[in-house]
């Protein structure tokens, strides 16, 4: 069983490749910041517009959802039921759309 079924075996061997030239340090730094509660705060606010796109997981019931929304003034949370876990890989060229379409929303 493929691990991303809608990815190239050329795709899933270049993605592979990047994922290996990332620095073991880099990796391991990157999991402990995301992990660290200081940071999930709820004082967290971003100033900035946010896109959050998301597939159907049980890891976002309502109480993620809303504290995502709650992140920021302008947050706009949307969900492709029908993709996997990595979309800028499995859905590029869509992804690259909506993100494109979402600037343009936005004046940028």
């Amino acid at each position: 069983n493929e691990p991303w079924p809608n990815i190239s075996p050329e795709d899933f061997s270049r993605i592979q490749a990047g994922l290996q030239r990332t620095n073991l340090g880099v990796q391991v730094a990157s999991f402990r910041a995301a992990s660290d509660p200081a940071i999930w705060q709820d004082s967290v606010r971003f100033p900035v517009p946010l896109l959050a796109v998301y597939t159907a997981s049980p890891l976002w019931e309502k109480s993620h959802q809303k504290a995502v929304r709650e992140l920021g003034e302008d947050v706009q949370l949307v969900l492709w039921e029908d993709a996997g876990d990595n979309l800028q890989w499995e859905r590029t060229e869509e992804l690259h759309v909506l993100i494109e379409n979402w600037l343009r929303a936005r004046g940028r």
